[in-house]
């Protein structure tokens, strides 16, 4: 499968459906700010600082149908006015050049219908959510995915998943270049990747979860998960392993305990990560859905050959909600420690965050970044 299709299916869906139904619009618009200290430098070096802002629109078209039609697109728009800062997400005006340019474009195109009873059918550009194949958050703008996702629920409480992806825009961590081609790449490889999953809730506050992955012509992963609540803590455990196509079969897992005392939210998790040579970041992309994955330096316990604990603290003063992240990872040649303190207020439909960041590797000198998060939603 080299290119995604509309399906004859999804065709006969359109082709017969009324034009009645409904349309709704939404979207954001986000300012993303971060200055550093690093090595000892100001805050107020332009080059060490990051800096964008982007809008998004969105729109939801429902059309009446048996198949329960909806289609589903979306625009994002990124710049940095020029600056001289560095960007959050990389749009440069080409491979060659790093200086930064206006970017727009289509993160989302798809059409979602019901092709059988308890069936769901997505085609087209849309996010995801897989331990190994996930949109990424953390960025001013998610990645997305050109992918076709089947999901069934005939079984109780259980929800079967099959997936084939094509082409990505690299983890979020890249966009369309100006006036050149698209950054949606193939992905993994030129053959994709398909994903498999089953998820049961049958268990009194249990999710568990089966995935399994084969990026073509790469690796085969497959990932266990438990979460389950008992006498009032949240308890976790993950288990992975990563085959690739040369080389040694790498190993992961992380358990995690969470609770509350008195109004204070607190949490920790440990993982480790075999020396093999493989990781378990997200596919193409900087994240982990690892426990322990750090607030800021993320992918970092995730690394071959790593050992992490992260402790987190969190509690509301009504005036702003404030939350205390550490996390410590090591491997055979550094230890880097992450300490953030970050605090969140909304406004109606503001959402502001500040958020304070040290990060540490061995002995050398730190960094630490005063970072600014603007979302407005419309």
């Amino acid at each position: 499968m080299k290119k995604i299709a509309l399906s004859l299916v999804a065709i006969s869906v359109l082709s017969s459906a009324a034009f009645a139904g409904s349309v709704k619009y939404s979207g954001d618009a986000k300012l993303f700010y971060s200055a550093v200290n690093s090595g000892g430098q100001n805050f107020n070096k332009k080059e060490n600082n990051l800096f964008d802002v982007a809008g998004s629109l969105k729109s939801e078209i429902k059309i009446d149908n048996s198949f329960n039609p909806v289609i589903n697109w979306g625009l994002t728009a990124v710049s940095n006015f020029n600056s001289k800062s560095g960007s959050w997400i990389t749009h440069q005006a080409s491979p060659s050049d790093a200086s930064n340019k206006d970017a727009i474009w289509l993160d989302t195109l798809n059409l979602t219908f019901n092709p059988f009873a308890n069936t769901t059918m997505i085609i087209g550009r849309q996010q995801l959510d897989t331990p190994m194949v996930f949109s990424e958050q953390w960025n001013i703008a998610p990645n997305t995915y050109d992918s076709v996702v089947l999901a069934n629920t005939y079984f109780p409480k259980t929800t079967l998943v099959a997936a084939y992806v094509d082409k990505s825009n690299t983890g979020g961590l890249t966009v369309n270049y100006y006036s050149e081609e698209s950054s949606f790449k193939d992905f993994g490889t030129k053959d994709g990747a398909y994903a498999f999953g089953i998820v049961n809730k049958s268990l009194a506050d249990t999710t568990l979860q089966a995935w399994a992955f084969d990026v073509a012509h790469a690796a085969k992963v497959g990932w266990l998960q438990a979460d389950t609540k008992y006498m009032g803590l949240d308890y976790g455990i993950q288990l992975a392993t990563r085959n690739p196509n040369t080389g040694d079969t790498g190993t992961a897992s992380a358990i995690k305990v969470a609770g509350s005392i008195s109004g204070i939210g607190l949490s920790a998790a440990y993982s480790t990560v075999s020396k093999d040579g493989q990781d378990f970041v997200n596919v193409g992309g900087a994240q982990s859905k690892l426990y322990t994955d750090a607030w800021w330096m993320v992918g970092t316990v995730a690394a071959s050959d790593t050992k992490a604990y992260t402790l987190t603290a969190s509690y509301d003063f009504d005036v702003v909600n404030s939350s205390l992240y550490y996390t410590h990872s090591k491997t055979a040649e550094i230890v880097t420690k992450e300490t953030t303190l970050t605090f969140d207020k909304s406004f109606g439909k503001l959402d502001t965050s500040l958020a304070l960041v040290n990060v540490q590797k061995d002995a050398t000198a730190s960094d630490n970044e005063i970072q600014a998060y603007l979302t407005y939603h419309f």
